[in-house]
């Protein structure tokens, strides 16, 4: 089950025994947990009824003895249990401890709720998954997808008392760069970038692009969003410039390059896609992105052929490995890197 599906039962009141939960959205993560104890503790006694054990070396009987301790006042008592790596290594490692800890959670009572939150961020669907997964509850908080990410993003606006309409929504959405794998975001950062962005913004009043632009794109990924743009248009003094504009060092021109990579990857499957008379929704769909991005890479696209396409991007493997085994100078193979390509698309 997923995080909407954990809140879901949440509400209803069928949450307790045991709950495992992993992911790679350590924000939904912690932020179920808050609502959890928020939802289900005592008013006034939530420091009495919760706890939070920490583990190196798992033992049965720390969890025994904490769930075991009676809640002050009435209602749930919550014991969260960090630190388990529940990977097939770490299910292999500690396989004592989680078979006791499979018999253990049939035994607990209904006014108690034990949270064990991956370490590893991965579930391992061997015995011990077997074995509790028909009596215990088990929630993977992995990342949005784009129909979430907006409520999210909705949300998050809306309870500052800021209006934006739907347009701007989808734009903020393509700004941040979340569903962009590439650019490896969590919600963390997303929380951070909205912080920033409300904090400009008195309640009552309208988010405009101007001010999304302003505030919550960074100069960072600017850079390298004109860096690319100015690419495809084969406009190497742009590209050159919007490149050493990063100016702040080796990860990000790492970065750059493998969104050059990314740019032709998409281009080339767009090309592809149409040849096969797709439409653009499901070419779309298929690559993963939004309809901001496909609308550029689609004006792209249409005035690039397919040979020059392809060329560039068989040859970005090979220059990738060149541009980390160089004992030349990174910047300078990135500069010669866009000055090629943007001398060949200008042919």
């Amino acid at each position: 089950m997923n995080y909407i599906e954990a809140i879901g039962m949440l509400e209803k009141n069928e949450l307790h025994g045991l709950v495992i939960i992993y992911g790679e959205e350590e924000f939904l993560i912690d932020y179920f947990i808050d609502v959890v104890k928020t939802e289900t503790l005592t008013s006034g006694f939530e420091d009495f009824n919760y706890e939070k054990i920490e583990f190196k070396e798992p033992k049965i009987s720390t969890i025994i003895e904490s769930c075991e301790t009676i809640p002050f006042g009435g209602g749930y008592r919550i014991v969260e249990v960090r630190g388990l790596d529940l990977s097939r290594d770490g299910m292999s490692r500690y396989k004592d401890f989680y078979d006791e800890l499979a018999t253990y959670a049939d035994e607990l009572d209904d006014s108690v709720i034990l949270i064990i939150v991956s370490e590893s961020g991965k579930l391992f669907k061997g015995g011990f998954y077997k074995k509790i997964s028909k009596s215990s509850l088990i929630f993977e908080m992995s990342k949005l997808n784009r129909k979430e990410f907006y409520g999210f993003i909705a949300k998050q606006i809306n309870s500052k008392g800021i209006k934006v309409k739907t347009d701007i929504l989808n734009y903020i959405i393509d700004r941040t760069g979340y569903l962009n794998s590439d650019l490896n975001k969590n919600l963390y950062d997303i929380q951070n970038e909205l912080d920033k962005l409300t904090s400009s913004i008195t309640s009552g009043k309208r988010l405009d692009k101007a001010a999304v632009d302003s505030l919550l794109v960074t100069s960072v990924e600017k850079n390298i969003f004109e860096m690319t743009d100015a690419i495809c248009m084969g406009n190497t003094t742009k590209a050159i410039n919007s490149f050493l504009n990063l100016n702040t060092g080796k990860d990000d021109n790492y970065l750059a390059f493998y969104m050059i990579i990314r740019l032709f990857r998409n281009l080339l499957y767009i090309k592809e896609y149409k040849i096969k008379n797709y439409k653009n929704p499901d070419i779309m769909k298929k690559l993963g992105i939004s309809s901001f991005e496909f609308g550029k890479l689609n004006g792209f696209e249409a005035r690039i052929n397919r040979e020059t396409i392809f060329n560039i991007y068989t040859e970005l493997y090979d220059i990738e490995v060149n541009l980390k085994s160089s004992v030349g100078d990174f910047e300078n193979n990135m500069l010669y890197l866009i000055s090629r390509i943007t001398t060949e698309l200008r042919k």
